[in-house]
């Protein structure tokens, strides 16, 4: 095993962490003292189990069953300290975190970053610090451990995945009225409004990483320039615009340091560029640049490019683009997606997967007249197909989280057709765990087993997420705006790297 990789960077990181603290395992050598050395096993594939049946009257045999068995994983430890008495404490340190005298398990977190990849698994540790003394594993400012520990549940988990929140909606119409323009409604077009999906992704001029205090609170694209770079590009692409409509779109950028910003709109059709505008943004502050343009090339796709150009100097810092949005019209709305609270009246939604897919934004008929026959359907049904893809090796176990009021709810993986009912009305928030040796439905104040009388036996499925996409519906009567349906998930690998 190769110490650190060319740049002199630990290729390798293995934590341990317990409710007492943690310990930091690197290949190169750190301030803490705790190195790890060659020879490191346990952190790939598990071993599999399989159980057969020979055949009676053929070669061969048959699968009954196979399973991952539970897995020890080495880790072989050298503690440097400045002289016996420091690397005794180290070492005693290392003992607390493994909890050696209790049934508590050990969180193992292995990160490699050449592959930015962070995953964690729960094992209880079985043998290496029986102490030695003298010889080759000690010495006057070191001691060799040879650390053993054994993971019950074999499957590394990764980042914790958290889809949604999906709301109802609450598509309000007149019936029979005279009044067809009480139901206002618009569509932000803009597929990845937060530009998740260009997270670590090389960017013209920069690389794009999504990090915590965006435009409206929650994350945001940060680009951090490539060294000496005069300008950094961003392209979106909305979802399909009709011929001849008017668009405007916007979005939100802070700098390091002033900045001009073009939002250009092009047509890949001849490479014409629609339109234009150049916007002075200040650094301190976040300030929105738009553009309003009309599509005239027939058969042509619209992107959004967004040229942010370094002031005189260079760039000093990070640039924060977030909040994109594409309109009908030549009015620059307020900023809105599938996530924003309602406001003023106005209800959001997703119209697929969240942050991967167009939102609208729909008001309803509060101070409105229908002179004729005031009669007003409004749904209050929370149904529609959702999208989950799971990245992993592994199955993924739900936890399902479902806001009240409503009720009827049915979860439907359309894959498997397995189903999930709990029949009747519920006032408070319900926890569906699909995890096993859990799989429980619960409420505040109905945590032990209550709400499992209201599942039909032929509508029990506690089902789980295979990887890659997974086609889910989800159906809920007498909700309102503020119901709410979210969803979380631990990816599951294979390997820790």
């Amino acid at each position: 095993m190769r110490p650190f990789r060319s740049d002199g960077l630990p290729w390798l990181r293995v934590i341990l962490r317990s409710t007492v603290g943690e310990v930091e395992l690197t290949t190169v050598t750190s301030a803490d003292g705790f190195v790890l050395l060659d020879g490191v096993t346990g952190l790939g594939i598990p071993k599999r189990s399989i159980e057969s049946t020979p055949l009676p009257a053929a070669h061969g045999s048959v699968l009954r069953s196979q399973r991952l068995d539970e897995t020890d994983m080495y880790l072989p430890v050298s503690i440097r300290g400045t002289d016996p008495d420091d690397v005794a404490q180290k070492s005693r340190r290392l003992e607390e975190v493994l909890a050696v005298a209790s049934d508590e398990p050990v969180e193992v977190q292995v990160t490699a970053p050449k592959t930015d990849t962070t995953r964690r698994r729960y094992a209880y540790y079985v043998e290496g610090l029986e102490g030695a003394l003298g010889g080759r594993d000690s010495h006057y400012t070191f001691r060799h451990i040879p650390l053993r520990l054994r993971a019950l549940d074999p499957i590394w988990l990764g980042v914790t995945r958290v889809p949604g929140p999906w709301r109802v909606a609450p598509a309000l119409k007149p019936f029979l009225s005279s009044t067809s323009e009480s139901l206002e409604e618009r569509r932000n077009l803009i597929a990845d409004p937060s530009m998740a999906s260009l997270d670590g992704k090389s960017i013209a001029g920069g690389q794009g990483q999504v990090v915590a205090g965006g435009y409206v609170g929650d994350t945001a694209l940060q680009i951090t320039p490539n060294p000496g770079a005069e300008s950094v590009t961003v392209v979106l692409q909305p979802s399909p615009i009709p011929l001849g409509a008017i668009t405007t779109a916007s979005l939100y950028v802070r700098g390091a340091a002033q900045a001009r910003v073009d939002i250009e709109q092009w047509s890949t059709f001849g490479s014409t560029v629609l339109g234009s505008e150049t916007h002075t943004l200040t650094a301190a502050q976040w300030g929105r640049a738009s553009v309003t343009q009309t599509r005239t090339a027939t058969g042509s796709s619209v992107q959004i490019r967004a040229v942010l150009t370094a002031p005189a100097g260079g760039f000093t810092g990070p640039v924060l683009v977030d909040a994109a949005m594409l309109t009908t019209g030549t009015t620059v709305h307020d900023y809105f997606d599938g996530s924003t609270p309602v406001t003023d009246g106005w209800v959001h939604s997703w119209e697929g997967a969240p942050n991967a897919s167009v939102s609208r934004a729909v008001r309803g008929m509060a101070g409105r007249n229908i002179p004729f026959l005031p009669v007003v359907l409004a749904s209050s049904t929370v149904q529609g197909q959702i999208v989950v893809d799971v990245q992993g090796d592994d199955i993924a176990y739900p936890v399902w989280t479902i806001d009240a009021p409503g009720e009827d709810l049915l979860l439907i993986h359309e894959g498997t057709g397995e189903q999930l009912f709990v029949e009747g009305a519920f006032t408070e928030q319900i926890t569906i765990d699909t995890r096993p040796q859990v799989e429980d439905i619960r409420t505040p104040t109905l945590s032990n087993g209550e709400l499992m009388e209201r599942i039909p036996i032929d509508k029990a499925d506690f089902f789980h997420l295979r990887p890659g996409p997974n086609r889910l519906r989800v159906s809920m009567v007498g909700a309102t705006p503020q119901s709410e349906i979210n969803l979380r998930y631990d990816e599951r690998f294979l390997a820790g790297y």
